[in-house]
């Protein structure tokens, strides 16, 4: 087991640089341990200590093509079945490992066009079918089927909300993840951060898990509006916090234990937080832990049972405050943050719609050659500039009302000690 370390913390989370893991050792002998490249399968997913995941993509491509020769062979199958066996099975494939390994762009494609040909089997048709007949919108005569890019995409926001959801340790992980991306590229809040990776590749996205989301939601042409770590929310509320606002509202929360339900209430909590006294409406007494995984009693912990019993809450207030109702005023009567890639993001986005204008040389002028020169010139300075106002402390911009707008500034930053 690792030393903590002298503030008491577990080393593989704050001090995760400075740790080394000891070697290991058999009856008083040192082993030696060399990470070999041959995959393994953890938990389903076929990798390997050095994080290759080239065995998994292949078995997920060889999945796909196999379903493609099968409806090739098997034409007496209905389009009806067809479409039903791609729905359960191509879908599920990809989505089990999408979040968890990293696809290289290059191999990304092959996987798309795979997808379109099981599709165009599925249908019936053609390989020379036009691909466009499959991607587009249903009111624009397409079929609209999910592609890859889609599917990855839910199930990447699918697993950092479960991270981000109990405090089980991969919370705290998922949290360092999303504090380095924001101090990487300078932004202020997943917002910002959207604005950002919608500028970066795929490769330069993917080697963050919370980046990555966000470039897939730019490419998809959505915006997320989450706070994952938010101090009100109920998932970052301390275990004690939550126990006593369950005991002092009363609420029912439901609780399933080997087929039998049951809804009970929070009667007491110990003084460490980590074990909570349910009573059932019955009168049974049913210990609890408050997080983590219980795999003595059998029964869930009490953040399973909140939120399978209200599902649509997510603010600790929301609890001992029912009636309490919230918009966007709350965030901030007249005026907001404004992070610096959402500031120039129109900049950025039109400088790259004048880029792609450039490829066309009968859309071209004068007039948008000086636009481009100008931007690029923009660009530059921001690019220039923007490492030392990190450094500097400056997080956003602060926008105002739309009235006041030439009052639009810098955020001071924040002071230290007694300067």
């Amino acid at each position: 087991m690792p030393d903590f370390c002298q503030k008491g913390c577990p080393p593989c989370l704050e001090h995760q640089h400075t740790w080394k893991p000891s070697e290991i050792k058999y009856k008083g002998t040192d082993l030696k341990v060399i990470h070999g490249r041959t995959p393994i399968r953890l938990l389903g997913i076929r990798f390997n200590m050095r994080l290759d995941s080239t065995a998994q993509r292949r078995y997920v491509m060889d999945g796909i093509t196999e379903l493609a020769c099968f409806l090739r062979k098997n034409r007496d199958l209905s389009i009806e079945n067809s479409l039903r066996l791609i729905e359960c099975t191509l879908a599920p494939l990809l989505a089990f490992s999408g979040p968890v390994i990293i696809w290289p762009e290059k191999e990304f494609k092959p996987l798309t066009s795979a997808f379109v040909r099981c599709n165009k089997e599925a249908w019936q048709m053609s390989p020379n079918t036009s691909t466009a007949l499959f991607t587009f919108l249903k009111d624009q005569g397409g079929l609209q089927i999910k592609m890859p890019r889609a599917i990855t995409w839910s199930a990447v926001w699918g697993l950092l909300t479960r991270c981000c959801q109990f405090n089980d340790g991969t919370r705290q992980l998922a949290e360092i993840t999303y504090k380095d991306a924001l101090e990487k590229y300078g932004c202020l809040d997943m917002e910002d951060l959207q604005f950002e990776a919608e500028f970066l590749t795929w490769d330069q996205a993917s080697q963050n898990s919370f980046v990555f989301a966000c470039h897939l939601t730019s490419t998809l042409g959505i915006r997320v509006n989450w706070d994952p770590f938010n101090p009100d929310w109920i998932a970052s509320a301390a275990n004690i916090d939550l126990a006593q606002a369950m005991i002092s509202t009363q609420h029912l929360v439901h609780i399933q234990y080997k087929n039998e339900r049951k809804w009970a209430k929070a009667v007491q909590v110990s003084a460490e937080g980590k074990l909570v006294t349910m009573r059932s409406e019955g009168g049974d007494t049913l210990p609890m832990k408050t997080e983590g995984q219980d795999t003595i009693t059998g029964y869930p912990t009490l953040r399973e049972a909140i939120q399978r019993t209200f599902p649509t809450l997510v603010r600790l207030s929301q609890l001992t405050e029912p009636d309490c109702i919230y918009s966007t005023e709350d965030r901030g009567k007249g005026k907001r943050k404004m992070g610096r890639a959402q500031a120039v993001y129109p900049l950025r986005a039109r400088l790259q719609e004048l880029k792609e204008m450039n490829l066309h040389p009968e859309r071209w002028d004068d007039t948008l050659e000086d636009e481009l020169t100008d931007l690029r010139s923009g660009e530059q300075a921001f690019m220039s500039i923007r490492p030392k106002l990190i450094r500097a402390g400056y997080t956003g911009l602060n926008s105002t009302h739309p009235e006041r707008e030439r009052d639009q500034v810098l955020l001071p930053p924040p002071k230290r000690g007694g300067q």
